[in-house]
């Protein structure tokens, strides 16, 4: 293992790499915020916040351990843990929609919050998703 903490003359797929790690954990911790402040009590199904945040978190810091050490297990691990928080974040995301199709507040308790809390959770999914997938890239581009 080859641990290299330079930045200087690295392929793209290096600084893929740490756009998606940086990106992964301050989504995480963005989410974790926003969860506390405004989502949490006003849900009445399960909440896997508990499962989403760490597995993004740690998902970015394992594709940041791949970029600077080269291991492309790290690598694999990380995107499978984003795959992971994307597909808990994905199942909470169907109760807000159903709220928002259906026009009644039956899993977000307060009915004027449940747009917000649809749009707080569509616009994690689709950044869940962005992250997953440019993780996936990123393992099969070239290395340093």
């Amino acid at each position: 293992m080859k641990l290299n903490l330079s930045f200087k003359n690295r392929s793209i797929g290096f600084y893929l790499r740490i756009a998606v790690a940086a990106l992964a954990i301050i989504a995480a911790i963005a989410y974790l915020i926003i969860d506390l402040t405004v989502i949490k009590g006003n849900i009445s199904f399960q909440d896997f916040t508990s499962v989403v945040v760490p597995c993004a978190f740690v998902g970015g810091l394992l594709v940041a351990a791949n970029a600077f050490t080269g291991i492309m297990l790290l690598d694999l691990a990380g995107t499978v843990l984003l795959a992971i928080s994307l597909g808990q974040h994905l199942s909470m995301s169907c109760y807000p929609w159903a709220d928002m199709a259906t026009g009644v507040p039956f899993f977000v308790n307060n009915g004027a919050l449940a747009s917000t809390v649809s749009s707080i959770y569509t616009a994690f999914v689709v950044l869940f998703a962005v992250l997953m997938l440019a993780s996936t890239v990123g393992t099969f581009m070239d290395r340093d």
